[in-house]
């Protein structure tokens, strides 16, 4: 099960997710992320770095996310760890080539 917590720096709101990402939390982890997203941030960034499992249900959640931010002008960023689990399935999904993928943590844009 995956546990969220959120918190702004620098004008960045930050969704940091950690442990196991399945369908057991989609719902809620969809709810957060919506609420996030009816405050209007300017970047929104997903810290997927402590997320050491992710289903396709997760990766249908980052894909929505994706189309929500991208369709009300939110930055969306999605941080991974260098060479991870996630960041393969990502890869393997071919998001790497539809999603803000960085490693570090944003910059204030």
């Amino acid at each position: 099960m995956a546990e969220a917590a959120a918190f702004q720096i620098d004008g960045v709101t930050r969704l940091v997710l950690r442990g196991e990402f399945d369908l057991a939390d989609y719902d809620t982890l969809t709810a957060e992320v919506q609420r996030i997203e009816a405050l209007r941030p300017r970047v929104l960034a997903i810290d997927l770095r402590e997320v050491h499992y992710i289903d396709s249900s997760g990766v249908r959640w980052l894909v929505e996310a994706h189309e929500r931010a991208r369709t009300s002008g939110l930055r969306m960023l999605v941080i991974h760890g260098a060479g991870d689990a996630v960041l393969r399935v990502l890869r393997l999904c071919r998001l790497d080539e539809v999603l803000d993928l960085i490693e570090d943590t944003p910059a204030p844009v």
